[in-house]
């Protein structure tokens, strides 16, 4: 399958919380009928998970009850288009996500699927629109950043991808698709030993060793360095821990925790031209 699975379980996680705020969306003769509201929400649910395990029948029979309750819902059609998606029918799953964008235009998350299904559809220009628009609506979503940096190390916009690539760790520093993505960058770029320390913070964070890169990356660099960026991330991981538990006890006891750190958040990823 061409499209990876951590993509799957990451629109999974998007639809559920799109299907949560559904009634938002809902007609004003349906806000008033409690019992037909929430069984939309429960067919919308009912088909985003009959999806994960991949019982696509079911799951757009789910489709068509909610339609029967509501139709021209937002939510409604960025399901039907997530159930398309994971059956690899990118044309029909990218003509429902536009219809809920008609609908619609102001939600991050629905400009973030399409873009996801065009990157699917090796469509990387349109991919590339899609993700800069949940970008301007909401400038910290990291996992489009992330997205984005991938983009522009294959267009070898490498001062572009690294922006973007660095903002999103910087906004969620266990996002270990953003760590792989920049690994990738610092390979093509020659930084190897950055490189490798990206792709083995992506692996302890849970993403699936990549052995060709692992085995590119590895003859590049000496096994002093290694060793060294070996120890730095065993160092980050104590002081992770130990950051961890303090706020448990703070959150525990009513402390304050820690303030944040200033990451620099400001940074500018769109570049001259990109808007």
């Amino acid at each position: 399958m061409y499209y990876e699975t951590v993509m799957k379980n990451r629109n999974f996680l998007i639809l559920i919380l799109i299907v949560s705020i559904c009634s938002l969306y809902l007609p004003e003769s349906v806000h008033g009928r409690s019992d037909q509201a929430m069984q939309f929400s429960r067919s919308l649910q009912a088909a985003v998970e009959a999806t994960r395990v991949e019982d696509y029948q079911l799951a757009l029979k789910r489709c068509r009850e909610a339609e029967v309750l509501v139709n021209k819902n937002p939510s409604l059609y960025a399901v039907r288009s997530f159930i398309y998606m994971s059956m690899e029918e990118y044309d029909t799953a990218l003509k429902n996500i536009n219809k809920a964008i008609s609908i619609d235009g102001f939600k991050p998350k629905l400009y973030a699927q399409r873009g996801d299904i065009q990157l699917a559809q090796r469509d990387y220009k349109n991919a590339l629109r899609s993700y800069r628009k949940a970008i301007t609506i909401d400038p910290e979503y990291y996992e489009v950043l992330s997205e984005m940096g991938y983009i522009y190390t294959r267009d070898r916009k490498f001062e572009k991808a690294r922006k973007c690539l660095n903002r999103a760790v910087a906004l969620e520093p266990k996002n270990k698709r953003a760590h792989y993505r920049r690994a990738q960058l610092f390979s093509d770029t020659g930084e190897f030993e950055k490189a490798w320390y990206d792709l083995l913070k992506s692996e302890r964070l849970g993403r699936k060793q990549n052995k060709k890169l692992r085995y590119i990356l590895s003859i590049k660099i000496s096994d002093e360095a290694k060793r060294e960026i070996e120890a730095r991330l065993d160092e980050e991981d104590r002081v992770r821990l130990k950051r961890e538990i303090e706020e448990k006890t703070a959150n525990e006891t009513g402390e304050k925790g820690v303030p944040p750190i200033d990451v620099n958040q400001n940074e500018e990823v769109l570049g001259d031209g990109d808007k």
